[in-house]
């Protein structure tokens, strides 16, 4: 079973943002926890999607450290060869990933972005009988 342990309904504004998800950052959660985009409108390039690196081709994920927590890695993205990738997609793109990648929202939003982001964890128990 799976327990939804946060579910949000984001709206990025239009604008070039250097704050809070719009920099280069992982989650540290455990790597039993995964995260879920939905984009609830169409994203294009420069329309805020989410941004992940790659160095050689494979993406850069960091292990998760107590206590948990985002960790800022500006510093490690300016200071290594990192290839930056752009999640694009039509309105109702579903994708999960790893949360503990290093990723952030696409900084230069063109138009508002709509989302919803649900993080989910195993359980043994089904949460939601009826």
């Amino acid at each position: 079973y799976l327990k939804i342990i946060d579910f949000k309904v984001l709206k990025h504004f239009k604008g070039n943002h250097k704050e809070g998800a719009f920099i280069w950052h992982y989650d540290n959660h455990p790597k039993t926890i995964t995260n879920v985009i939905i984009y609830l409108n169409n994203v294009k390039e420069n329309g805020g999607g989410f941004e992940y690196i790659t160095i050689n081709n494979e993406i850069v994920k960091q292990k998760f450290t107590r206590p948990g927590g985002n960790r800022n890695m500006e510093n490690f993205v300016r200071n290594n060869p990192c290839q930056i990738n752009q999640m694009l997609g039509e309105k109702g793109t579903i994708f999960y990933f790893d949360n503990n990648i290093i990723h952030r929202a696409g900084s230069s939003v063109i138009e508002d972005r709509l989302a919803i982001i649900m993080q989910f964890y195993p359980s043994l128990q089904n949460n939601y009988e009826n």
